[in-house]
C-alpha cells in the first residue's frame, strides 16, 4: 500500500511541477494537455493524503497534505489576483469607476467552432449586452454573411476581417466594432494560425487572435501565444508596413487556448498583460467546454495593458458553439 501510495503522489507531484517549465518548453505532447489539468491536482493529492492517513502511513501523509495545499495555492482566488504582470491586481479597486463612466463599454470574444455558432444569438448577445467590441474566431464567410443577415451592421457597423487561408485553425478572426477604427488591417503578426487582424479604435489597439490549438502542432501553439507578447504596445515584428506606429494601449481578445498554469501563457502576461478573467473566480471566466459545468477550462481571454481597467467579467452561452462567450467591461483609467 505504502508503495503504491508513493508512486502515484510522485506522479501528481511531477504532474504538477510541469507547470514550472521554462516558456517554450511546454510545447511538446502532451505536456499542454497535462497543464491545462494541473488546478485540479489537489484532488488526487487530497485522497492519496486520506488513503494514506486510514492506513497510517504518516510521511506519505505529510507529503501528500503539503502537495494538497501547494496545488490548491496556486489554483486559488489569491493567486489568480496576483498573478498580473507581477503585481497585484487593480481591476477590483476600479469597478465601480468603470461602471460609471462614460468611458467604458462592454467587450466580448467567441471562438464560432468553424462558423457553426448561431449568428441571430450572437447578435441577440450584441444587442443585450450593449457590446462595442466583439472580437471572433473560427469565422467563415458564411457565418459573416449571415451575421449581416441577422443585423449586425445595425449594431457594429464597422469590422476588420483576417484574411481566410490554408493554415487557419478552424476559420479566420474578426472584428467589429460600433466606433469607427482610426487605423486598421487584416494582418499584424507573423503566426502559424489565423491572421491576428488589428484595430485601433478611441487610441487603443484592439486584436482578435487565436492561436493553435496544440492538437495542431505543440510547438506553433506555444508558438503563437509568446509572439503576442509583442502586442503590448510596441510595433510588432513582421508587422504590415501600413502600420507604422501602435498605441501603447492594446487589447487582445479571442481563444488563446492555454490558462494561467502554461509557462507560455504567463510569459505573455509578463509582457504587460493583466487577464480580465484573473479578477474574478474560475468559474464565471471558464469558457470551454460549454456543455459542461465542470470541469471547465479558461481557453478565452481578455488581455489589456495598465491603461485599462477591466470588470464584470462574466460568460454567456451562444447555441453551435463549444465555447462560451467572454464579455468584460473596460475602461480607460
Amino acid at each position: 500500500m505504502a508503495i503504491t501510495l508513493s508512486i502515484l503522489l510522485g506522479l501528481v507531484a511531477l504532474w504538477w511541477a510541469l507547470r514550472f517549465l521554462p516558456a517554450g518548453a511546454d510545447g511538446h505532447g502532451p505536456i499542454p494537455y497535462l497543464i491545462a489539468f494541473v488546478r485540479f491536482l489537489w484532488m488526487p493529492s487530497m485522497v492519496i493524503a486520506a488513503a494514506a492517513l486510514v492506513s497510517r502511513h504518516w510521511v506519505i501523509v505529510v507529503f501528500a497534505t503539503i502537495l494538497t495545499l501547494l496545488t490548491g495555492v496556486f489554483a486559488s482566488p489569491w493567486y489568480r489576483r496576483h498573478h498580473t504582470s507581477g503585481e497585484p491586481s487593480r481591476q477590483t479597486a476600479d469597478r465601480q469607476k468603470a461602471q460609471n463612466t462614460n468611458n467604458s463599454y462592454t467587450a466580448m470574444t467567441l471562438n464560432c467552432r468553424y462558423g457553426l455558432a448561431d449568428p441571430q444569438a450572437i447578435v441577440d448577445a450584441v444587442r443585450g449586452n450593449s457590446v462595442s467590441i466583439l472580437a471572433l474566431q473560427e469565422l467563415t464567410q458564411n457565418l459573416v454573411s449571415a451575421l449581416d443577415q441577422a443585423g449586425i451592421t445595425k449594431l457594429l457597423p464597422y469590422r476588420q476581417l483576417g484574411k481566410a487561408q490554408e493554415n487557419d485553425n478552424g476559420g479566420f478572426n474578426g472584428i467589429f466594432s460600433a466606433i469607427r477604427p482610426d487605423v486598421h488591417t487584416e494582418r499584424t503578426i507573423d503566426v502559424a494560425a489565423a491572421d491576428v487582424p488589428y484595430c485601433e479604435i478611441n487610441g487603443v489597439a484592439v486584436y482578435s487572435a487565436h492561436p493553435k490549438s496544440p492538437m495542431r502542432g505543440c510547438r506553433e501553439w506555444s508558438h503563437g501565444i509568446i509572439s503576442l507578447a509583442t502586442l503590448g504596445g510596441h510595433a510588432p515584428g513582421n508587422s504590415v508596413p501600413a502600420v507604422e506606429t501602435f498605441p501603447s494601449e492594446a487589447i487582445i481578445m479571442g481563444d488563446l487556448n492555454s490558462n494561467l498554469d502554461h509557462p507560455s501563457f504567463r510569459k505573455l502576461l509578463d509582457a504587460g498583460f493583466a487577464d480580465a478573467g484573473l479578477d474574478t473566480s474560475h468559474a464565471a471566466a471558464a469558457s470551454f467546454p460549454q456543455w459542461l459545468v465542470w470541469p471547465r477550462l479558461e481557453l478565452d481571454h481578455i488581455l489589456v495593458t495598465s491603461g485599462i481597467a477591466a470588470s464584470n467579467v462574466r460568460t454567456l452561452a451562444i447555441p453551435g458553439s463549444d465555447h462560451l462567450a467572454l464579455l468584460a467591461q473596460l475602461r480607460h483609467r
